[in-house]
């Protein structure tokens, strides 16, 4: 899928060039899009405030969006869906927003909402569903891990000096990387496994940390507030 600023979404195969659907709801240039894990409902963001979720279960010659949710107060462009509980959505709305919102995407209902105070860029969970990393641009140009559905703040990453335009996360569950507007990509641990085990841990065995050394071609890693520690990868 793709969306545009011509506020349009194609739904597209590779082995059709003419694409399978076009998508015409949003007001302005859609600004995310995320599918479900189950590859059956889209949910997507744009510049006039709106989260549309889209069933493709529905569709016809002109689909229309099953749900328009409309709390956010700025551009949608953070969306994820939760991996394990997967009615669970979460979307982050822009600078004059800055509210992680938590959808149950089966009624529409907004079940918590969380003032992140900053611009959210984007959002990804974990793999076991119950942490999850906001990157974002003003004021504060980071990424934060938080516990959720407490949203105890685990660790603030800092390093990026510009607006954080992406993150994406390793297929194992343990790196996600951040690109900026100040050119650079970085590597950060996030969620490693715990120390004897297969599983990745959110306890103090598992390693956490900022890193704000942009300098340094070895990683580096800082204790957090709450004693945990994580690292910032180097660049070979």
């Amino acid at each position: 899928a793709s969306g545009s600023k011509d506020t349009s979404i194609r739904i597209n195969d590779l082995r059709d060039p003419l694409g399978l659907w076009t998508l015409r709801a949003h007001r302005q240039s859609v600004c995310g899009l995320r599918w479900s894990p189950d590859g059956v409902r889209l949910a997507s963001g744009g510049n006039d405030n709106q989260l549309l979720l889209w069933d493709t279960r529905c569709f016809s010659a002109n689909p229309e969006p099953t749900m328009l949710l409309n709390k956010h107060v700025a551009a949608v462009k953070a969306i994820a869906w939760n991996p394990v509980q997967h009615n669970l959505l979460v979307s982050g709305g822009g600078s004059e927003d800055k509210m992680l919102r938590f959808w149950n995407a089966s009624t529409g209902e907004c079940i918590r909402h969380f003032n992140a105070e900053s611009q959210v860029c984007g959002v990804l969970w974990d793999h076991s569903g119950t942490e999850l990393v906001s990157s974002h641009g003003y004021s504060h140009n980071r990424l934060t891990i938080w516990k959720f559905p407490t949203m105890r703040r685990v660790a603030d990453l800092a390093g990026h000096t510009s607006r954080v335009l992406h993150m994406c996360m390793s297929t194992d569950g343990e790196v996600v990387v951040s690109a900026a507007a100040d050119e650079t990509i970085r590597f950060w641990r996030c969620f490693p496994p715990c120390e004897g085990s297969g599983r990745r841990g959110a306890g103090s065995s598992g390693m956490r940390g900022v890193s704000n050394s942009p300098q340094s071609d070895r990683g580096t890693n800082h204790s957090t507030p709450n004693g945990r520690m994580c690292d910032e990868l180097p660049l070979r």
